[in-house]
């Protein structure tokens, strides 16, 4: 590695060490360097308004032909190159149209420490036989954050293969784009995550002193072997929830928010706090007693004005951040104790990376660990994947799902008012399948889609690790940003609308409590982006939530009928004359209209609260708002027990018998059942809605905002349901009418008969076996009484499965109503992309994914795309 690359990155920016590198990396190719740099900062352009200067140094052409320019951003000085952001666009529109095959470009700021080496190509890219494959759509953009303070490992290493890599050999743009591919360091940094994950759950799992504390949580009825796999499953449980929250603060001592003296500001924190942390402590044996949980239970969950936000332990001061990622689990122990060499070789390990806290799109990477990376990560975590490896969803999936989700409730929103042609072009623009947009279309429908946007209601009932909801909040904030130029002339605040979308737009479930962990952690940490200073966290624990998403009942008692329409009557047969007791009918007990209000007000209040004491007293009130719900539900039941029972008894009376005489009876067994569930149904489900994981949800409760008020329903009901593995049980299969037991049929039939409101947009991705075999006919019936858009197969290699995932989306807006008013449906574009693979052909894929009606017809070895009437 030459020591010259070394101390340009390791340093503030200086422009003639760059020049010297430059000619270092290309010292086999002549690099045209101008006499006088050429100046590109245009007035006319809004984005160049942060820069006090745009330079083109030169430009080189490689030995592939490929026309490479050297650009130098200086910025203003009230800007950051920390923020991605604002970057974005600067040099973009250099590239396309034009000659240039990419650009090699600076950004600094004079008084700033840190800078900003990025790669922006023209969409070149090469397959596994190194054919070139070349679209012009997007720039992407590939970014090293370099500099004093950060971590240089990732980039001196990608350089270093680079000057090994054509040494006595020709260079190409293949070369730039693999130095500046995030792929390895992904690869790397999950391998090595999962090896101290390993190690501390180890470590705590062979202790007995450790593992007892997890020992006492479970339930002791259990077996011996249950309560062991219980047991452990907690303690992966607590070192997910240590590592994500130690990794949370990598990046926030990113920002500076860490370790800050007493009389500075924000953002002159210590870069690397945590480990300077645990090498100052004295005590490193009680490392986790004495001090991280003081950090993370005493002080970063606590308001501290009153001491000007200063942790004793290092004198220093710490924000205030709310949100419940540091409150105190019940299943977390306070006093274990663990080894010193597991945390010193977890911060090594740490340290060596660069933590970005923007979340990466398929068209701007930073070269370094982001919350998409962190969500990968806790993805093949989860319990159900912790025995086998699985791939989290490929970009190109997710933000093609989110833009199509999205086009097709805008083109909903307008069809009574857009013309088909005007339909296709803001079609189109949402999902950036063309750079040719007739902007004057998008401003006519400006203010009419953001508002839809704005009122758009999106639920994952499988949210997983959180990719799909990010992916929606990402693309909402680009539409919302584009659009409010249009139609507004104030400022686009970026912190107060993704605040405002995550608050009013997005919902989500997820059975693992750790899936549910990281999702919140990502969406706290897109929250944090723009900040210069800390401001306490939204409460996220009713907008994301634990549960079962397919399950709304709990032995067999039904959860969900406080809130349901209608009152219910339960009564004796009419030739049957009970006691005093079973005079009147016994009426259903909702919440009064009043208690609806009251709960739909406070869960609203809850987000926003930042003192600790008023969060704590609010969640109990809710808390014991829905155990009251689950107490009248089960005393519903109790009283239709109660007359069943009855029943069984007047039927052997009047027969002039006991039913206890006859154990072996059908009678006996039912009536037997029957008074022993409803006698403690309602103490097992007091203690599950106490505990940390619960085996239903409460959708019309917790979701009644959307369920039963206004559109009755989600706009949007996106993700990637579980299928494989686990099978769901004969109850939720009889409930959504189902021949089989694959998990996504389930997901599928309750998203379009109990989450989307009338005319709302599912889009899925799920195994393709549903298209086909026998047991998913029930299930095909139901899919196809709707408006189906599109049907996309594609290659295994998507989740590394044995059969080929499908991407599907669908309106419900039933067909047979839209024929009886003699109203067009649109056609079923269905396509076989399995032959193109998602990981190793992105540009080929992406390229299809995004096209399809441009494919129609068109059919070869690797793909094909129909359309059907």
């Amino acid at each position: 590695m030459s020591q010259n690359i070394k101390n340009l990155f390791a340093n503030k920016y200086n422009p003639n060490d760059w020049k010297a590198v430059l000619k270092t990396i290309f010292k086999n190719k002549v690099a045209d360097f101008y006499l006088t740099p050429q100046n590109r900062k245009r007035e006319d352009l809004k984005d160049h308004d942060i820069t006090q200067s745009i330079l083109e140094l030169g430009n080189i052409v490689l030995d592939d032909n490929s026309r490479i320019l050297f650009y130098e951003v200086k910025l203003i000085e009230s800007k950051q190159v920390s923020s991605k952001v604002i970057l974005r666009d600067i040099i973009s529109s250099e590239i396309i149209p034009g000659n240039e095959d990419g650009i090699i470009a600076t950004f600094y700021n004079p008084i700033s420490k840190d800078w900003r080496l990025t790669f922006v190509s023209k969409s070149r890219y090469w397959d596994e036989d190194f054919n070139q494959i070349k679209i012009e759509t997007q720039p992407k953009r590939y970014t090293f954050l370099l500099g004093q303070g950060e971590s240089i490992k990732t980039a001196l290493n990608q350089f270093d293969w680079l000057l090994q890599e054509i040494k006595n050999k020709e260079i190409t743009i293949e070369h730039l784009l693999k130095t500046f591919s995030v792929q390895k360091i992904t690869n790397d940094f999950f391998k090595n995550y999962f090896h101290h994950f390993k190690l501390l759950v180890g470590y705590i799992s062979d202790n007995p002193d450790a593992f007892y504390f997890f020992k006492t949580q479970v339930d002791n009825n259990k077996t011996n072997k249950e309560q062991q796999d219980d047991a452990e499953k907690l303690v992966r449980q607590f070192v997910k929830k240590l590592m994500g929250r130690i990794v949370f603060l990598y990046f926030l001592q990113k920002k500076g928010w860490l370790g800050v003296p007493e009389n500075e500001s924000w953002g002159n924190g210590e870069k690397d706090f945590m480990s300077r942390l645990f090498a100052s402590f004295d005590n490193k044996n009680d490392f986790y007693y004495q001090c991280l949980a003081p950090l993370f239970f005493q002080t970063l969950n606590k308001d501290r004005k009153e001491s000007n936000d200063i942790f004793e332990i290092s004198n220093t001061r710490i924000p205030y951040l709310n949100g419940g990622l540091f409150d105190k689990d019940q299943i977390e122990p306070l006093e274990i104790k663990i080894i010193p060499e597991l945390f010193d070789e977890l911060f090594q390990f740490f340290d060596q990376y660069n933590f970005t806290i923007d979340e990466n799109s398929p068209d701007d990477q930073d070269i370094g660990i982001d919350p998409e990376m962190l969500g990968l990560i806790f993805e093949n975590l989860l319990e159900d994947n912790k025995d086998k490896g699985t791939f989290y969803t490929p970009k190109e999936v997710v933000h093609f799902m989110c833009k199509e989700s999205i086009s097709q409730y805008i083109a909903d929103i307008l069809q009574k008012t857009a013309t088909e042609k005007e339909l296709k072009e803001i079609a189109i623009y949402i999902k950036q399948s063309s750079n040719k947009i007739d902007l004057p279309i998008v401003k006519k429908y400006a203010e009419t889609i953001d508002k839809a946007l704005t009122d758009c209601k999106i639920c994952d009932p499988a949210i997983g690790s959180g990719a799909f909801p990010m992916g929606m909040v990402f693309e909402m904030m680009r539409l919302k940003k584009e659009l409010h130029a249009f139609y507004k002339h104030d400022d686009f605040i970026y912190h107060k609308q993704k605040l405002s979308i995550i608050k009013n737009n997005i919902y989500g479930v997820d059975l693992d409590k750790g899936a549910v962990d990281i999702a919140r952690l990502r969406f706290w940490l897109s929250l944090i982006v723009d900040e210069k200073e800390p401001k306490p966290l939204p409460n996220l624990d009713y907008k994301i939530m634990q549960g079962n998403s397919l399950v709304e009942s709990f032995e067999g008692i039904q959860l969900d009928k406080i809130t349901a329409d209608g009152v219910k009557i339960f009564g004796p047969p009419k030739q049957m004359t009970f006691g005093e007791e079973f005079d009147k009918p016994q009426k259903e007990i909702e919440f009064t209209v009043a208690e609806k209000i009251e709960l739909k007000q406070w869960v609203e209040n809850y987000f926003s609260i930042d003192k600790l004491k008023d969060k704590q007293e609010l969640h109990l009130k809710i808390d014991n708002a829905v155990i009251n719900h689950l107490d009248k539900n089960t005393k519903l039941y109790e009283k239709s027990a109660l007359w069943q029972v009855a029943e069984i008894e007047d039927k052997y009376k009047k027969a002039g018998k006991n039913i206890a005489d006859y154990p072996s009876g059908k009678d006996y067994k039912t009536w037997v059942t029957l008074k022993t569930k409803s006698e403690t149904t309602r103490n097992k489900l007091q203690l599950i809605q106490e505990s940390s994981e619960r085996p239903y949800f409460l959708w019309h409760l917790f979701f009644g905002n959307v369920l039963n008020e206004g559109k009755k329903g989600f706009d949007i009901v996106i993700g990637n349901p579980p299928y494989g593995g686990m099978k769901i049980d004969d109850k939720t299969q009889e409930d959504y009418n189902l021949a089989s037991k694959d998990p996504y049929g389930a997901f599928m039939s309750m998203a379009i008969n109990k989450l989307l409101k009338p005319n709302g947009i599912l889009c899925y991705i799920v195994s393709d076996t549903w298209l086909t075999i026998k047991s998913h006919k029930p299930l095909r019936e139901q899919v196809l009484q709707y408006d189906l858009k599109n049907v996309i197969r594609i290659h295994s290699d998507c989740f590394d499965a044995m059969v080929d995932p499908c991407i599907f989306t669908l309106k419900k807006t039933v067909i047979s109503n839209v024929i009886a008013r003699n109203e067009a449906i649109s056609n079923i574009i269905a396509a076989d992309l399995t032959n193109i693979s998602t990981r190793k052909q992105i540009p080929e894929f992406r390229e299809k994914l995004f096209h399809l009606e441009d494919y129609v017809g068109q059919y070869t070895p690797d793909f094909a795309v129909y359309e059907y009437a």
